[in-house]
């Protein structure tokens, strides 16, 4: 028994050293963003389905999984990425109370999970299976309210380089950053934000003089032109853009 636990504490550690590396590598290509939700998870839940991980006294890696613990139509990884904190938490949540996930196996799916900032908080702390719960409530402290990652998301675009015509990849970054904004606000009911005035005239006035023209008959006829109407008119140009690109 304890030479199995030996080995999966130095796995446990390659694990963590490779994750280390790998945010490295994506902070120097300034890689940022949330992906989305991938397979099945290599962690497989030690519980039967159901039941609940609280009050739980047995040893966090806890006894060998039987195949009838899995539920098989809940995806079990974490959302990635800096940004996606709320995310992380909802389905952290469900998937710990669907699966039974021990702390152990959270542990392990939170440093695969956690990037940037998110991890630099509690990287010191992701190495011991008992302070879990400390961990998430940390982390939802920090980063869960959906009115961090949107005032995160507004900065972006805010410092986000002007979009020119002459320059398809501009265009293209700055139409994803505003869609993604504006997809987040929708999701978190933020309407105030959704139809703010002067953060959209703020925006617009990136644009070139002539797509500012453009704006202008995009909306003629729009009673109360807001930053869902804006996303509309940013998709269109992305598009148009990537049109042209595909056809030189």
């Amino acid at each position: 028994m304890k030479r199995r636990q030996e080995a999966d504490r130095k796995r446990m550690e390659l694990e963590l050293q490779l994750k280390f590396v790998k945010e490295e590598e994506d902070l120097l290509s300034e890689e940022l963003g949330v992906n989305a939700i991938s397979g099945a998870s290599t962690v497989t839940p030690s519980r039967p389905d159901g039941e609940s991980m609280r009050g739980s006294q047995r040893d966090e890696r806890g006894p060998a999984p039987r195949p009838e613990s899995v539920n098989r139509n809940v995806p079990t990884e974490l959302p990635e990425g800096p940004g996606g904190m709320a995310r992380v938490s909802a389905h952290y949540d469900y998937t710990t109370e669907k699966c039974g996930f021990s702390n152990w196996e959270n542990m392990i799916r939170l440093q695969k999970a956690l990037k940037g900032p998110a991890l630099e908080v509690v990287r010191s702390r992701l190495v011991l299976p008992e302070v879990v719960p400390q961990v998430i409530a940390t982390l939802r402290s920090r980063y869960g309210r959906p009115e961090h990652l949107i005032t995160a998301l507004i900065g972006k675009v805010r410092r986000m380089p002007a979009p020119c015509r002459e320059k398809p990849d501009t265009v293209v970054a700055f139409g994803e950053a505003v869609r993604s904004m504006v997809d987040h606000m929708q999701a978190a009911g933020l309407r105030a934000h959704l139809t703010n005035p002067l953060l959209l005239q703020e925006i617009v006035e990136k644009l070139p003089t002539s797509e500012q023209y453009s704006w202008a008959r995009h909306i003629r006829g729009v009673t109360e032109p807001d930053l869902i109407v804006f996303g509309g008119f940013m998709t269109e140009w992305m598009d148009d853009v990537e049109t042209r690109q595909e056809e030189t």
